[in-house]
């Protein structure tokens, strides 16, 4: 009977495994195209309305644009220019880090607004599912609005 049970055990942790491989999501790392901007002396969720991009480059890139038509790598946002980067899957401090890394940000970066951007092209409409997460706040666009 122990053997039974056992048995069952192995098998219910097996099913259990597939089964959590099957629902889990590979991350979309990258390459996206990064920049950031300062978010004032605040930052943090009483910025996510704050249209920074804007403010950054005196009007010539705002946020409703990017998300309408795109950016270039190269394209000037303020003092910076939209740059590739991959983000690495995990850490605490994956955005800074790579802010860092790509040469958009010195140290510890702090009260800015970061943004990354990525064309995705389907051959056909598909039910997915899209997470992102923040410590601070966030604001999803997808084909020109907010989700």
């Amino acid at each position: 009977m122990k053997k039974h049970v056992t048995f069952l055990l192995i098998c219910f942790a097996v099913v259990l495994a597939v089964a959590s491989i099957g629902q889990a999501q590979k991350k979309i790392t990258g390459p996206w195209l990064w920049m950031t901007t300062p978010a004032g002396p605040v930052g943090g969720a009483v910025m996510t309305d704050v249209d920074t991009l804007s403010k950054a480059s005196g009007g010539s890139v705002t946020q409703e644009g990017v998300a309408k038509n795109g950016v270039k790598a190269g394209q000037a946002c303020g003092k910076l220019n939209w740059t590739w980067g991959e983000i690495a899957a995990t850490g605490g401090n994956n955005v800074n880090d790579l802010m860092v890394k790509i040469g958009l940000g010195k140290g510890d970066i702090d009260q800015t607004d970061s943004w990354a951007y990525i064309e995705l092209d389907a051959a056909a409409k598909k039910g997915v599912t899209a997470k992102a997460g923040s410590d601070d706040s966030i604001k999803i666009w997808l084909n020109g609005k907010v989700v």
